[in-house]
């Protein structure tokens, strides 16, 4: 059946849906609308952008708008969806100052996020968010006409740390402000080569478990940022990056049921309370396999994996999303890495756990010194792995994916240690780091 297909969003879940449906059936009528002017671009490259490691913002775009009109697939950019009539299944929009509507089929909601306000945040210069592509140029050019010696980073989460590192590298002397820990998702220990490596550059400062008390403002501009202990930070810039929240105002008006936090809420299959509406990206809830639970995780890995999935099921809904929470990044010249349940979310749910953490290298110390610290997390009574962390100075982005295909296989530490891995005195240690870290840990369940 030729199905007329409308996306609202045009990033990565938006744009993973439109190819695959066109993959299933070239013959599906597809419209995409983005309110922004930009399309299928990653966002999670803007800090290197910011630093200039990435020298053109245009090499962030993963597709240029005519490959996808190349494709039959329309797209609608600087056009904006005011509303969703799920009655007559139309969404209403806006196109050069008019007004006009749009029947569907089916509809993928794929409106994505936006910044998470603070209470005393006002808007200035040289205050800014880094959520979408706007925001990074906007950034890039304040830094390019203005002389920036000091900044500020309100929030320690993977975006702020890593612009921070963006401006380490600017030779600008900054400060990192969480009032929690410091990249939360990982357990505290793990994070502690981070903060030493941090401390270690000298111009990067990191207070954790502090709030903000308030910011000063004068002549248009952040001035200083005030914490709870009384502390002043002066700054040239500022970067509020206190998290984010599902942008579904759209969703809700339209009568869609949202998660407490605003998410859509979805089933496996990315569904939403209407079976024509799919919903996916950083807007929607997507299942985490190893919780059994839906979650809100805005990844670009999960944005692509949910769109991919709709794409498939806009005329059979049978393809499920199943994600581990698996992330990486790269932080002052260390790799990190995690995936599935770190010791302190098991703690927070309850699991009965064996936990073992060692630093182990990855070669011949005769050929590199370099190292990974390593933290397995297994069921105590079944022994099966279900999360594992990682910070190193090289090749944790590889052990991270060996370990993801180990945790969503299900599969024991005590067989973990009976893989066949390969060795070279060259390229690696005579027992791969993974079946070390196996082996300990089945020691500890034998203990038990």
């Amino acid at each position: 059946m030729a199905y007329k297909i409308v996306i609202i969003g045009a990033n990565a879940a938006g744009m993973s849906a439109a190819m695959e449906a066109k993959r299933e059936n070239s013959d599906y009528g597809i419209t995409v609308f983005e309110k922004s002017p930009y399309a299928s671009y990653g966002a999670c490259p803007m800090p290197y952008y910011i630093s200039g490691r990435i020298d053109d913002h245009r090499k962030l775009f993963a597709r240029e708008v005519s490959y996808f009109e190349e494709k039959g697939i329309e797209m609608k950019i600087k056009t904006e969806v005011i509303e969703i009539n799920t009655r007559d299944k139309k969404v209403v929009y806006i196109e050069k100052g008019q007004q006009k509507e749009m029947s569907y089929d089916k509809l993928l909601i794929a409106t994505g996020s936006k910044a998470r306000h603070l209470p005393f945040e006002k808007e200035a210069q040289n205050s800014f968010n880094l959520v979408k592509l706007e925001d990074a140029l906007a950034i890039k050019e304040y830094l390019k006409d203005n002389q920036i010696k000091k900044a500020v980073v309100i929030g320690g989460g993977y975006i702020g740390v890593e612009v921070a590192d963006s401006f380490r590298e600017l030779g600008i002397q900054t400060s990192v402000v969480e009032m929690f820990q410091m990249l939360a998702a990982f357990d505290n220990d793990i994070v502690d080569p981070i903060r030493e490596r941090a401390k270690d550059f000298g111009n990067v400062d990191i207070y954790e478990n502090t709030g903000v008390k308030d910011i000063v403002y004068s002549e248009g501009k952040a001035q200083k940022v005030i914490l709870d202990n009384g502390k002043e930070l002066p700054t040239d810039i500022l970067i509020i990056s206190a998290g984010v929240v599902p942008d579904t105002k759209l969703a809700q008006d339209a009568g869609i049921k949202t998660a407490k936090n605003g998410a859509i809420i979805v089933n496996k299959r990315m569904q939403t309370s209407n079976h024509n509406i799919f919903a996916a990206g950083d807007c929607a809830l997507i299942y985490n396999m190893l919780l059994d639970d839906f979650v809100y995780l805005p990844l670009g890995t999960n944005a692509n994996r949910a769109g991919k999935a709709v794409g498939k099921n806009f005329e059979h809904p049978k393809s499920e999303v199943r994600i581990m929470g698996n992330s990486m990044l790269e932080l002052f010249g260390l790799e990190m890495g995690n995936v599935g349940i770190s010791e302190k979310m098991a703690k927070n749910k309850n699991m009965n756990v064996v936990v073992e953490t060692a630093k182990i290298r990855i070669k011949p110390g005769y050929f590199s010194k370099d190292s990974i610290l390593m933290k397995f997390v297994a069921d105590k009574y079944s022994g099966t792995l279900i999360g594992v962390q990682m910070v190193g100075d090289s090749s944790v982005h590889d052990k991270i994916n060996q370990v993801a295909g180990l945790i969503y296989n299900r599969m024991k530490v005590q067989d973990i240690e009976d893989i066949d891995m390969g060795y070279h005195p060259v390229l690696s240690t005579l027992w791969d780091p993974i079946i070390l870290m196996a082996r300990k840990i089945t020691k500890k369940l034998e203990v038990r």
